[in-house]
């Protein structure tokens, strides 16, 4: 989603409307709709990081693996058996 109408010159003016405007509602301010739009957003934005990082999990895995052969083999001698 993008508003086109935000420059560098009006973003910051832009985010203190934006701060104030949340930051004064209540629980009671928020619709049926708002809650579908969040939901859905938040669906969005996990859809799109899952496609622009396929592969994070094979990299924390990765890492994980690694890390655990570091110590498997410079493990003291009866460390692991």
């Amino acid at each position: 989603m993008t508003d086109v109408t935000i420059t560098a010159d009006n973003l910051d003016a832009y985010l203190e409307q934006c701060m104030t405007l949340t930051s004064s509602r209540t629980a009671d301010d928020v619709t049926e709709q708002d809650k579908i739009d969040e939901a859905v957003r938040n669906q969005h934005l996990q859809t799109i990081s899952t496609l622009y990082y396929p592969f994070k999990p094979l990299q924390v895995f990765h890492a994980k693996f690694s890390d655990f052969i570091y110590n498997f083999h410079y493990a003291s001698p009866g460390t692991f058996w």
